[in-house]
């Protein structure tokens, strides 16, 4: 397997050292995601539950997260709601800066392909 390593600052690398797709099965192709994935980074740092997402553009990974609590006021009392704000969410783990999120897409997008096309020539 192709290491995929960041830019390195000093003497220290990262590298994505494995990367698993689990294709996620929809009928009409159009649901999302199209894949979840795990990565470990360095042998010993294992990121789940990240997600393939087919964006308008493009496909793009999303990192793991959870629904972010709203805060809804009843009477005079501010009580947390974690319904409130549905569709807003929080990444749990995600790349500080440009090149991790490149390194870290550039290793999930090739091994998605890779799955694609070895499912293709079943």
């Amino acid at each position: 397997m192709k290491m995929y390593s960041s830019i390195p600052k000093g003497e220290i690398y990262v590298e994505v050292t494995s990367v698993r797709v689990k294709l996620a099965h929809n009928k009409n192709g159009k649901v999302n995601p199209k894949a979840f994935v795990t990565i470990v980074i360095d042998n010993w740092l294992a990121i789940r539950d990240m997600r393939i997402i087919q964006g308008k553009e493009r496909l793009f990974v999303a990192m793991p997260n959870r629904k972010k609590g709203g805060e809804v006021k009843a009477s005079d009392e501010t009580v947390t709601n974690p319904e409130v704000l549905e569709e807003e969410r929080l990444d749990i783990v995600y790349p500080i800066n440009q090149d991790g999120r490149k390194m870290i897409e550039d290793a999930v997008l090739a091994e998605y392909e890779k799955v694609l096309n070895e499912g293709s020539n079943e």
